[in-house]
Formats: structure tokens, sequence, C-alpha cells
């Protein structure tokens, strides 16, 4: 019984944000190998109350979802075109990527300074989920930037002693820059309750 948990039950999520691999099982606790390697000792009883999530059963197999933040400027078509060419390359070449999916690529809304879109992985198992993130992250941004691809918001503002710096891109992808003066505020002069006229 106890081989059969500690195989089955290798990867979990328990509710309250403790999560890792189970190592032991014993009749009062249940202790949990975080990826930080420290030893986590759960009596069982709060294990019984608790919403855990196995990310073994019934396949280990499992999705991976990565934020992108595009720009109102960017071709769609162009854009999915390169997001799912560098998807393919990463799942072929980093560890643990089912290799015969193929990305899905998810616009999930219009932000305030951006168009969010969402790429959608497969991976073998949980433990590679960050690997995968970190290397398709890097991968994009360099292709991205080859392709003249541009991410994150459309426009940054930097405050400056008297002026305000504003960054946009035009519709060829091309930095501009405007330049604003500050409003100055005007302050309403207050008389001094102690200061009373000469007689």
């Amino acid at each position: 019984m106890l081989s059969y948990l500690q195989r089955e039950l290798n990867d979990r999520d328990i509710g309250g944000g403790t999560e890792g691999y189970v190592s032991d099982i014993t009749w009062r606790n249940t202790t949990i190998k975080t990826r930080a390697n420290n030893m986590i000792i759960i009596p069982n009883s709060t294990l019984a109350g608790a919403t855990i999530i196995n990310y073994h059963l019934h396949e280990a197999k499992m999705s991976l979802w990565v934020d992108i933040p595009l720009s109102y400027f960017c071709d769609l078509d162009r854009v999915e075109k390169v997001t799912i060419e560098v998807g393919k390359e990463t799942l072929n070449a980093v560890p643990g990527g089912v290799m015969d999916f193929t990305p899905l690529i998810r616009y999930s809304g219009f932000g305030e300074n951006s168009l969010n879109l969402g790429v959608i992985f497969l991976v073998t198992e949980f433990k590679y989920k960050s690997l995968m993130k970190h290397e398709f992250i890097k991968r994009l941004y360099k292709r991205y930037k080859e392709e003249g691809i541009v991410m994150g918001c459309p426009s940054a503002w930097g405050e400056f002693n008297d002026q305000k710096e504003i960054w946009n891109y035009n519709q060829d992808n091309e930095k501009t820059i405007t330049i604003k003066a500050k409003k100055e505020t005007q302050k309403e002069n207050i008389p001094d309750i102690n200061d009373t006229p000469d007689e």
C-alpha cells in the first residue's frame, strides 16, 4: 500500500500552498519534499480535510499556459506563425516537452495597454513546467526582436524634472517619442493668521 501511494501520489499540491513530492507516508504523518529540497511533515488528519491536486493521476501529461502582452500595432497572423514556430522548437529541444503537440494560441482579452496572448503547451509531467516556460520565454524574446515584433505595453511613461517623456510605437513598429511639459499646479495665496497690518 505504501509503495503504491509513493508511486502514484508522487507530485501533488495540497490546499494552502504546500507543493511537492510525497516521500514517506506513516500512520500519523505524510512527508512532502518541496522543490527547494525542504521536508514538510503534515499530519494525516490535516490531509484528510485538505483539497489535494494530484499531478500524476490519471495521467502525468499536463498543459502549461504562458501569457504574452503584445502591442496593439502587431500583425496578429505573423505573431501566431512566429510564436508557434518557436513553441514547436522549444518542445522538441527542451526535456519534458510532448514533441508531437502543436502549441495552441489563444487571445484572452484587450488590456489597457496591451493585447493579451496566451500560449498553451503540453509537458510530460509537472516537474518540467518551469523549465519549459523559462526556455520558451528566452527563445521567444530573441525571435520577436529579430522579427521586429513588439512585446509589452505600447507606451511607457518616464518622469523628469519638468517634462514627461512618452514612448510609443507607430504602425511600422518604430519607436517614437513625444515630450510634454508637466502642468504646473498653482498654489492659492492664503494669508497667515499671524500677519497683522501695520498700524
